[in-house]
């Protein structure tokens, strides 16, 4: 059974953001023509092709790497530090020169806040499609 999720496709002149599910098999060339950005939340070779030629802007990346990564470093920093604060387990595993090689070799971006490490989003642009091909299934 072939997946479709569409949250929204709005027509040339409206504000907002079309957003296409990574299973849609229909036309994004006729939709980009009538659609002021194309985005979706999946990935796959044919999104890849559709970021590459411009038809979609960006997909969003659930980085799901750092979703299983972030928790377990956080929790040896836990342990190995004797502490709970936010801030510094976070300067700590921003430090960490390993963490830092990861993210440049994956091409991965978690997001920090002021009590929290997220994942994510990760956002799958032109500019980073080369390293999300090459490391998809693996890092990312």
């Amino acid at each position: 059974m072939r997946r479709r999720s569409i949250a929204r496709i709005l027509p040339q002149g409206r504000r907002g953001v079309g957003a296409l599910g990574g299973g849609e098999q229909t036309q994004p060339q006729r939709r980009a023509k009538r659609c002021r950005k194309i985005c979706t939340f999946d990935f796959s070779d044919d999104i890849a092709k559709a970021i590459q030629n411009g038809t979609i802007q960006f997909a969003i990346d659930q980085q799901p790497y750092l979703q299983g990564y972030i928790p377990v470093a956080v929790l040896a920093i836990v342990e190995k530090e004797y502490t709970t604060d936010p801030a510094k387990i976070r300067q700590i595993l921003e430090a960490n020169p390993k963490f830092k090689a990861r993210l440049a070799t994956y091409g991965l971006a978690p997001s920090y806040g002021p009590k929290n490490i997220r994942s994510g989003p990760g956002f799958i642009t032109k500019e980073n499609l080369d390293k999300v091909i090459k490391y998809a299934g693996q890092y990312r």
